[in-house]
């Protein structure tokens, strides 16, 4: 009965300790709520912090309980273990906030301290800086801002037009190296260099595979076709395509097209190599019109074309050569809604379609169009459309097509990859090939200066020594394009001066290039996008007021101004260190060119 005031006593210990806990409960809660706040800011001042802090600052006193209890001992001392955890936390986030704070303060401080100096004061700071560091560096080193704004020209603010000297050319782009082709372009014959001249020997049509650098001997195309048909009417041809023939002032055949237009007649798949544009044009349109019947509206021929230019420039052609036939053509390349071709195609039926691979691709895959009776496919300048991006479209749009359609590679040379590709499509294929160098009928001639600057003077020498009616000028990008057209229509008036390039709009390009065809006295400035077309037409003269950057773009420069046969002048205008580039040029298309006399 003794203990019976012990018991009591603690029975009230437990009671008292019981009431306590639902108020250490909601410290804990206010303390877990602060902590989370303060988790997420990143920067907190002190009087936020003290304010999430307030209601857990107070604090609580637990009753005596006594040590007999072993539960009641426990309990007190996890409850303790509590408090001083959340006591730590609490001043560890204080103490990070009061440490950013701080740190702010001290940069504002030297914020102001800077924008105290004044003008000179800063001046000579930069001063010190730079003395610096040329004392680190090496003496053949400059310091980091030289480097900075000479050997880094992307870091250099580009000159706009307007800041650019009126009286001076537009740059031309950093100056590259012409690249090596690893396709033979055109029928380069063996120069017989003793010094082993690559661009001249590796690529020749007609070696042995050990003299072409080839480890696996490869396949060259190799002539198969020897029937000749001397006139078109001897070809059976239709009265109407004859009217249209003779409307563009072909009586007779070419020599290449007495054999051409028979191998396409005869509907077997064909590779035939004509290097001129409008010879190569009109070779399959007359077949193309011949095998093409004017009742079925449906598409009977596609013509696949890397360029949208020449797309509307072979429509033109097109329309002349049947100009006495009923039949429709149509063009489909971008930049024109789709829907406009759809509408077009189901609706008045085009039997001609002449187009860009991505277009012929979309209106493919989209079955917006039934192409399975083509007849017959035309892949213009094939050696172009296998050697580029277009090579993985041209595939899908001829294995998508009827395979029982005559397929057609026109093409300005022949190369390996062209002799690949006849192999993947079909195996017995008709060949056809030219016998005619571009050097023929060609006039080469080049003018040295010393800078850029005089180019200008030098064409205009050229200009006022030689009657020149007609002639088209090849220039590298568009600014130099539009100061060239500005300068020579401000000093030729009798004469009407035309440009073009690439950001020119598409509508524009089209009547502007009619507009120069129809003209007698005129001179268009261009880039080397346009040069395709302007063969179509060959002029009398063409000069090269820069170099191409590649040497598939120097073959179509000539051939605005004739070769294979057609007379034509083509004048380099060249710096003195350019000279070397031209060389080049020459050993790869085995040309020869003279420098003209008395230009300075």
């Amino acid at each position: 009965m003794t203990d019976i005031p012990k018991i009591l006593k603690t029975v009230q210990d437990i009671q008292a300790s019981l009431a306590v806990l639902p108020e250490i409960q909601t410290h804990l809660a206010k303390l877990t709520d602060a902590v989370n706040a303060l988790h997420g800011h990143d920067t907190i001042d002190v009087s936020t912090a003290t304010h999430l802090f307030k209601d857990v600052s107070g604090s609580f006193v637990l009753p005596n309980v006594s040590p007999t209890v072993d539960s009641i001992e426990s309990t007190d001392e996890g409850i303790n273990d509590v408090k001083t955890k959340a006591s730590k936390d609490k001043s560890e986030k204080i103490q990070n906030v009061l440490k950013k704070e701080s740190q702010m303060n001290s940069a504002e401080s030297a914020d102001k301290t800077k924008k105290k100096l004044t003008l000179s004061e800063r001046k000579k700071l930069k001063k010190l800086k730079k003395k610096q560091i040329t004392s680190q560096l090496s003496p053949g080193e400059s310091s980091s801002n030289e480097l900075d704004v000479k050997s880094t020209p992307e870091m250099q603010l580009p000159v706009t037009q307007d800041q650019q000297p009126k009286n001076v050319a537009p740059s031309r782009v950093a100056a590259r190296p012409l690249p090596r082709l690893h396709m033979n372009r055109m029928n380069i014959a063996q120069t017989g260099n003793d010094n082993g001249d690559r661009l001249g020997v590796r690529y020749n049509r007609g070696q042995s595979h050990q003299s072409i650098g080839y480890n696996n001997q490869r396949e060259m195309l190799s002539d198969n076709w020897q029937q000749v048909i001397s006139t078109f009417e001897e070809m059976k041809l239709k009265s109407e395509i004859l009217r249209g023939i003779h409307a563009l002032g072909y009586d007779n055949p070419t020599p290449i097209q007495q054999r051409a237009t028979v191998a396409i007649l005869s509907r077997r798949d064909a590779v035939i190599q004509i290097p001129r544009l409008e010879e190569r044009t009109i070779t399959y349109i007359a077949a193309l019109l011949q095998q093409i019947e004017t009742r079925d509206k449906s598409c009977q021929a596609i013509i696949i074309v890397h360029s949208k230019d020449l797309c509307y420039a072979i429509q033109d052609l097109i329309n002349v050569v049947g100009q006495y036939m009923q039949f429709s053509c149509l063009v489909c390349t971008g930049g024109v809604p789709m829907r406009e071709d759809v509408e077009k195609l189901r609706n008045e039926g085009q039997q001609i379609i002449v187009g860009t691979p991505g277009r012929l691709i979309g209106l493919m895959l989209d079955r917006k169009f039934d192409f399975n009776r083509v007849k017959t496919i035309i892949i213009e300048d094939s050696c172009i459309m296998f050697n580029s991006n277009f090579r993985t479209q041209a595939f899908d749009i001829i294995y998508q097509l009827p395979k029982s359609a005559q397929r057609v590679l026109m093409t300005t040379a022949t190369t390996f990859t062209l002799a690949d590709i006849k192999n993947k499509i079909t195996k017995n294929t008709i060949i056809v090939l030219n016998d005619v160098h571009m050097s023929d009928g060609l006039q080469l001639y080049y003018a040295v200066v010393e800078k850029d600057d005089q180019k200008l003077n030098s064409l205009c020498e050229i200009y006022k020594e030689v009657n020149i009616q007609k002639s088209v000028i090849f220039c590298d990008n568009s600014e130099r394009v539009d100061w060239l057209a500005d300068k020579l229509a401000t000093l030729f008036e009798n004469i009407t001066v035309y440009s073009m390039h690439s950001l020119t709009r598409q509508s524009e390009r089209h009547e502007i290039v009619k507009s120069f065809w129809k003209s007698e006295v005129a001179l268009i400035v261009t880039t080397d996008c346009f040069s395709s077309v302007l063969a179509f037409h060959p002029v009398d003269y063409s000069v090269h007021f820069d170099l191409p950057y590649k040497k598939e773009e120097y073959h179509d420069r000539l051939c605005c101004c004739g070769a294979y046969g057609s007379p034509g002048v083509a004048i380099n205008i060249l710096v003195k260190g350019q000279l070397h580039d031209l060389k080049v040029l020459e050993r790869y298309y085995r040309l020869q060119s003279q420098e003209l006399l008395g230009n300075h």
